[in-house]
């Protein structure tokens, strides 16, 4: 099929151009090299296009790139729904002598165009206006006059792109479904980026509804503005669980636009309702504090049976009880697809919300072999552990009190966001270090405690460079009850540095307790008294208040490294990022800044940023197929040298 007529049928709504789900990103080099090899007539590859069951939607599902990049080179334009990355698909320019491409980058000109030079033509006005008006120019210049042939040549040979036949293969049937379709493109590229059934679903829903992408994003603009950075593929797998009753996205595109403008109001309502639930009752008001959130499916199809809320608070505690216990335990940090889909059957089982709840906690409980919280659950490491939201939660709802002042975490009068927390580790890191303690050892969940950031405490009430035994006295003299507010073993012993494991292991046993008592309170009774506002407000007037981040030199780092990433157009990177066991779930590392998707997301390799004593987080890492660092200044090296290139 000749590259005009392909771009034919996508003006014409016959074949969809979908917008791959991580976005275009190819480099520039990609584009000069793919119209270089059509000047010269040399193979590109073939397309491959989806006709999809239900809409019968034909998708370009292999070769997106390549024809999004031609369709902004011939047409002058991006393509439908490729808006935000205009700039990609301009600039690109042909030398009539030495028959160079060159596109230019965005921010910056080449030497072509520093040094004006009459025989560099745009290609997208000479496909838009022909060639008569590019040799009308360069006759006018004496010194050009005889090659004008030669270039008119070039020039043709130039438009005659649009006119390449390039090979189609169509995939169609009702046994080629999402997963299928996977499965032959990982087959044809091996050695790509793989299109997951992820991908296609998106796919067929940007053929299905145009709009459906901006309309999610708009979405996650908005619950991001409330402080929860959510993902579009996140909010996917809502969308398709409760439209579908699966956990895939690949069959939303059955649901027609409408069907799928429906399903996504009604996931935006359930997800307004948990997110408010979450601050209301559990205190977790920001993104880092949002763990367990692949759960988010399971609570969102059960909100739906609701009618998007829960009028109960009894059932709605009951749920957010089931939420904490499948956080915590990690359900579904591996497996993710086959137990969503195994838990979804178990609601769909029950015409009776509450007993499908039931049936959900008993399976959890089972899988688990038990529901008890033990000190071992808070045995963790930095602010990327499972147990980190918990000690969270409970510092604000259960009556945590702030060591400067003695006033509580959380006062009853003000929104669970009202009030900003620090986080400070109460063995100083550097005695730790000192000490011979290990990164694991130092950055442990127990050695983590709240301050309210919206006071200013004397520093001989808060944790600094001095060991518990020094400040505790202080504190406890002041504002009696504090220190046991927040946990604190009362044996004046375990406040010693040479005591810190024992600390820690009191600790544990303490909070394990706090933990259950908390969770008994949701299961049981004792609910928190409704306000009379429905929940699924609350997110409009959250002021998006996050806590500050521990106030040593690495988190600093580790922000402004980040910051420094955004500002470059590229991905942002995951703090504390958990890897762990894909057969039992259990944590093996917790990385402090990654990209696991690369910073080009779907293009470039995963990775790491680990700093300090990192060795064992690099190996698992390493293993994992990250690329790590132990430098920022490394790591900037690499994204100057081997990342911004592609852009």
């Amino acid at each position: 099929m000749k590259i005009s007529t392909i771009l034919d049928q996508i003006d014409a709504g016959q074949l969809a151009l979908p917008v791959p789900q991580r976005g275009y990103a190819w480099r520039r080099e990609q584009v000069e090299a793919l119209v270089a090899s059509l000047y010269r007539r040399h193979p590109v590859g073939c397309l491959l296009v989806w006709t999809t069951g239900g809409a019968g939607a034909r998708l370009l599902v292999d070769g997106q790139h390549r024809v999004a990049a031609l369709y902004g080179i011939i047409r002058g334009r991006p393509p439908a729904g490729f808006e935000q990355e205009a700039r990609a698909f301009s600039g690109l320019r042909f030398h009539l002598e030495s028959e160079q491409l060159e596109l230019l980058a965005p921010e910056a000109a080449p030497a072509s165009a520093r040094a004006p030079d009459p025989l560099w033509v745009d290609v997208s006005r000479l496909m838009e206006g022909g060639m008569g008006p590019v040799l009308a120019e360069l006759s006018a210049d004496p010194d050009l006059r005889p090659a004008l042939a030669d270039f008119a040549a070039r020039l043709s040979r130039l438009l005659g792109i649009r006119d390449v036949d390039l090979h189609v293969e169509e995939i169609a049937g009702p046994d080629k479904s999402a997963q299928v379709v996977a499965e032959i493109l990982a087959r044809l590229n091996a050695a790509g980026t793989p299109s997951t059934p992820g991908d296609l679903g998106l796919a067929r829903i940007s053929a299905v509804w145009p709009e459906g992408r901006a309309c999610m994003k708009e979405a996650l603009g908005r619950w991001r503005a409330a402080g929860f950075r959510l993902k579009l593929d996140w909010l996917l797998e809502n969308v398709a669980a409760l439209a579908t009753g699966h956990a895939g996205p690949s069959a939303l595109g059955d649901l027609g636009a409408g069907g799928l403008a429906e399903a996504l109001r009604r996931t935006e309502r359930a997800v307004d309702y948990l997110l408010g639930a979450m601050v209301a009752r559990l205190g977790l008001d920001h993104d880092r504090v949002l763990f367990g959130r692949h759960a988010f499916p399971i609570l969102t199809s059960y909100v739906e049976r609701r009618g998007g809320a829960i009028a109960s608070p009894a059932e709605r505690d009951r749920l957010l009880y089931w939420y904490l216990h499948s956080a915590l335990a990690g359900r579904y940090s591996v497996g993710t697809r086959a137990r969503l889909d195994r838990d979804l059957g178990l609601l769909a089982e029950h015409d009776d919300p509450e007993d499908a709840l039931d049936r959900l906690i008993a399976e959890l409980e089972h899988w688990r072999g038990g529901l008890r919280i033990e000190a071992a659950h808070f045995a963790g490491w930095s602010l990327g552990a499972r147990s980190y939201p918990m000690l969270y939660l409970l510092s604000r709802m259960s009556g945590g009190r702030d060591w400067g002042t003695g006033a509580p975490l959380r006062r009853q009068d003000e929104p669970p966001s009202g009030t900003r927390l620090d986080v400070h580790r109460i063995f100083p890191m550097a005695l730790l270090y000192e000490r011979g303690h290990r990164r694991l050892e130092v950055d442990a969940v127990c050695n983590l405690c709240f301050l309210s950031g919206n006071t200013t405490p004397a520093p001989a009430l808060q944790p600094g460079e001095r060991p518990p035994e020094d400040y505790f006295p202080e504190i406890e003299r002041r504002y009696p009850g504090a220190l046991g507010s927040q946990w604190i073993p009362l044996d004046r012993e375990l406040w010693k540095v040479d005591r810190y494991f024992d600390f820690l292991g009191e600790r544990r046993r303490l909070l394990a307790d706090a933990a259950g008592e908390f969770l008994d309170r949701l299961l049981y009774g004792e609910h928190a008294p409704d306000t009379g506002e429905p929940v699924v407000n609350m997110l409009a007037t959250l002021p998006g208040i996050a806590p500050a981040p521990p106030k040593d030199r690495k988190a600093l780092v580790l922000l402004a490294l980040n910051d420094w990433v955004v500002a470059q157009g590229l991905a942002e990177g995951q703090h504390f990022h958990e890897i762990a066991h894909p057969k039992t779930g259990v944590p093996l590392a917790i990385l402090d800044l990654c990209w696991p998707a690369g910073l080009i997301e779907g293009v470039t390799e995963p990775v790491a940023v680990l700093l300090d004593d990192s060795a064992e987080a690099c190996a698992v890492a390493s293993a994992h197929g990250y690329r790590c660092f132990t430098s920022p200044e490394a790591f900037k090296q690499h994204v100057q040298r081997d990342v911004l290139a592609w852009k």
